[in-house]
C-alpha cells in the first residue's frame, strides 16, 4: 500500500487521482455540461485499444418516436458466445458508450461473451423511470435478436457500474416481475443503492473522488417528481422487500474501501442475502469510487476485475 494525502492506497492508484485532477484542470465548464465534458475527456485520454480481432458495431432499438443508441462488442474467440447486458455509471446525469468503451471491451475479451452496452436516456432531463425503461428495452432488443446477431441469449447476465449497477439489479426486479427473460448473474460494480442524499456515510468517507457535495443534486435529478419513486424499489434497490429480490439472479458485488457507497453496497448484499440470493462480495483495498479506470495503472483493479470477469464466466458457462 502507498500513501497518498494521508490515505493508503494501492500501488499504481496515485496515478488514477492525479489523472483525475488533470482532467478537472483542463475542463473549465461547471455544472452539468462541465459534468458530461469529464467523463467524455476520460474516456477519450486514458483508455485502451480494443483487444485485436475484437468487432464493434453501434446500433439502435427503434422504437415510436425515439433511438436507443447500443454498441456491441464481439470477443474474437468464440463463435457462438453468452451475451451480457451493460450499463453505464455517471450518476445517471452523464457517462455514454464513449466514456465505457475501455471496460465493455475488457469485459468482451475477459469473459468472452458478446457485451451488449447501451446509453439509455439521462437526468435530469428524463428522470426515472426513463432509465430503467431504456435498459429494459435493451434486455428484450438483446435476447430477441441474439440468433440473428450470433450469440447465444440462453446465457445472459447484466452488468453496471455506479448508476448502472443499481439500473443492473433494476432490470433484474424488472425480469422477474414480468415474467423473465432468464439472467444468469448481475455483476454489481461500485452500485448506488440508497438514493438517500443525506446519508451520513456520504459525509465521513474518505472517497475524494465521489464526494457528498457531488452526490447530493444527483438525487433529485434521478427521483423528479415521479409521486412514487422514492418507495419503488425499482428505483431505490434498497427499499425492496424479501419477496420483491427473493429469486434475483446471482450476484457479484465489486466494491471500494473508500467508496463514498460502500455502506449501502454492503447493506443491498445483505438484503439479497437474506432474500436467498447467492452473492460474492469483493472490496477492494486502497482505491475508491470509478477504479475499473485504473486497470491500466493499478494491478489491484485489473486483479479485482479478472476475478469477477471470471465469476461471471463461470455462471454463463454453467
Amino acid at each position: 500500500m502507498y500513501e497518498y494525502d494521508g490515505l493508503e492506497l494501492a500501488p499504481g492508484y496515485a496515478t488514477h487521482l492525479d489523472r483525475l485532477s488533470a482532467v478537472a484542470r483542463d475542463n473549465p465548464l461547471q455544472g452539468l455540461a462541465g459534468t458530461r465534458l469529464r467523463y467524455d475527456i476520460l474516456g477519450e485520454r486514458y483508455t485502451y485499444a480494443r483487444p485485436a480481432g475484437m468487432r464493434v458495431r453501434n446500433t439502435s432499438v427503434v422504437l415510436p418516436g425515439r433511438e436507443i443508441p447500443l454498441r456491441i462488442y464481439w470477443p474474437a474467440h468464440e463463435t457462438t458466445p453468452a451475451v451480457i447486458l451493460y450499463i453505464h455509471g455517471g450518476g445517471f446525469v452523464a457517462g455514454s458508450l464513449d466514456s465505457h468503451d475501455m471496460i465493455v471491451a475488457q469485459l468482451a475479451q475477459a469473459t468472452g461473451a458478446v457485451v451488449v452496452s447501451v446509453q439509455y436516456r439521462r437526468t435530469p432531463e428524463n428522470p426515472y423511470p426513463a432509465p430503467q425503461n431504456d435498459c429494459w428495452e435493451a434486455l428484450q432488443w438483446t435476447v430477441v435478436n441474439g440468433e440473428l446477431l450470433g450469440w447465444d441469449a440462453s446465457r445472459l447476465a447484466v452488468a453496471g457500474d455506479s448508476a448502472g449497477g443499481l439500473l443492473s439489479t433494476a432490470v433484474c426486479m424488472l425480469a422477474k416481475q414480468r415474467g423473465g427473460p432468464s439472467i444468469r448473474c448481475q455483476a454489481l460494480i461500485y452500485g448506488v443503492f440508497d438514493m438517500n442524499p443525506e446519508r451520513l456515510y456520504y459525509r465521513t468517507a474518505k472517497d475524494t473522488t465521489l464526494t457528498y457535495d457531488s452526490i447530493r443534486p444527483l438525487v433529485p435529478a434521478y427521483l423528479g417528481s415521479h409521486p412514487r419513486a422514492a418507495g419503488d424499489p425499482v428505483a431505490v434497490p434498497l427499499r425492496a422487500s424479501t419477496e420483491d429480490l427473493r429469486g434475483l439472479p446471482p450476484a457479484y458485488l465489486l466494491n471500494a474501501a473508500y467508496d463514498s457507497l460502500l455502506e449501502e453496497e454492503l447493506e443491498y448484499a445483505a438484503l439479497l442475502e437474506g432474500a436467498g440470493v447467492p452473492v460474492k462480495i469483493e472490496t477492494v483495498p486502497g482505491t475508491m469510487h470509478g477504479f475499473l479506470r485504473a486497470m491500466d495503472v493499478c494491478p489491484a483493479a485489473r486483479e479485482a476485475f479478472d476475478r469477477m470477469a471470471a465469476a461471471m464466466n463461470r455462471r454463463l458457462a454453467a
